[in-house]
């Protein structure tokens, strides 16, 4: 995977290499997981686009908070909610 351009919140993507593309998924892929603080308080998600290939395309990150998240959340913060 290698980041193409875009700010933290809506990162282009693209796909290195010789992957095999998903086969009959949906875009967005549903089910994305949430994003937690360290109060345990749901402060945004992640949303994972493809292409009309099924390749990954973008990673967008959404909050709920006042300011927009400077940088991708720790994995200790994404989870299923």
């Amino acid at each position: 995977m290698e980041y193409v351009d875009g700010p933290v919140t809506m990162m282009r993507l693209r796909v290195a290499g010789e992957a095999a593309p998903a086969s009959s998924a949906v875009s967005p892929v549903p089910g994305g997981p949430h994003v937690f603080d360290d109060h345990e308080d749901a402060i945004g998600g992640l949303i994972l686009w493809l292409d009309g290939d099924g390749y990954i395309d973008c990673l967008e990150y959404w909050w709920v908070t006042d300011d927009m998240p400077p940088e991708l959340p720790s994995p200790s913060q994404v989870r299923r909610s």
